[in-house]
């Protein structure tokens, strides 16, 4: 248990490091401070404006950046599993026949792990792979939660899309089987639960989070001027876009539909 937390510890720092710090840290043209014209002195406020321009939407779904996030989210998780003592110890023999044999004894529904670890777990780092695949449609990337076909087609995309990675996770050439060899005979160690259950979980927490957005974070940043409180509402609420961003170079409070200051100009030159 300790050397879990350990682990658990090391890869959250390392995490941290590699994707967050260049980003809270570095100084980029979207964050220089803007000063409303008007004839007013407005500087000590303007330090808190940060204006964000929306991308402009991309015509088809970006494929290249997909798939290279799809890798770095494989590549981080895979890195986790390898501060386990029982992921390194397995690492020796064939690799291609203890692979083979790992899928092959794929039986039963249960695979041992905890009911967190299977109806938790999985489905988080499912809605990971969900929003990689969202933040890379050019339709889907601008969508808030509505009762419609078009955000369920959306979702259902990304059903997909983390349907695959939850295949490739358990099964694939960079899995949990050809890597340690989970589910080697005669162990029981892997079941269907993931493969079927951890992508439509993943999709429900996007949802949820989306809905949250909508319902609470969203009325909430109209009731506060203050950027800080903004991003600490987006972060909790929507925890699975915030990891996605890191993953693609964006700091983890953004939103393609909704900046960080979206009525923050306004109201400065206002004088509210």
């Amino acid at each position: 248990m300790i050397s879990q937390i350990r682990g658990l510890v090391w890869y959250c720092s390392l995490f941290l490091a590699l994707f967050s710090g260049p980003l809270l840290i570095a100084q980029d043209p979207l964050d220089a401070p803007v000063a409303p014209a008007g004839g007013k002195d407005y500087q000590q406020v303007a330090m808190y404006i940060r204006p964000e321009i929306q991308p402009a939407k991309q015509p088809h779904f970006q494929w290249k950046m997909a798939t290279t996030q799809t890798f770095s989210l494989l590549a981080m998780e895979q890195s986790f599993r390898m501060v386990q003592e029982k992921t390194r110890d397995q690492l020796d023999g064939p690799f291609f026949s203890q692979w083979f044999n790992c899928v092959s004894n794929l039986h039963g529904w249960n695979d041992g792990d905890s009911l967190l670890t299977n109806y938790i777990g999985h489905p988080i780092h499912s809605s990971w792979a969900g929003y990689i695949q969202i933040e890379n449609d050019p339709e889907g990337r601008f969508l808030e939660f509505e009762n419609s076909p078009r955000y369920w087609k959306s979702r259902f995309r990304a059903y997909l899309w983390a349907e695959f990675y939850e295949i490739q996770w358990h099964l694939g050439p960079i899995s949990e089987a050809s890597i340690g060899h989970v589910g080697r005979p005669p162990t029981h160690t892997l079941g269907y639960v993931n493969i079927v259950s951890s992508a439509p979980g993943g999709v429900g927490l996007i949802v949820l989070e989306d809905w949250l957005d909508k319902k609470f974070v969203a009325p909430h940043e109209k009731h506060t001027q203050s950027l800080g409180k903004r991003r600490f509402y987006r972060m909790l609420f929507n925890p699975s876009r915030a990891v996605t961003n890191l993953l693609r170079g964006k700091k983890p409070w953004y939103l393609d539909y909704r900046a960080i200051n979206f009525d923050l100009p306004q109201q400065v030159m206002a004088g509210k």
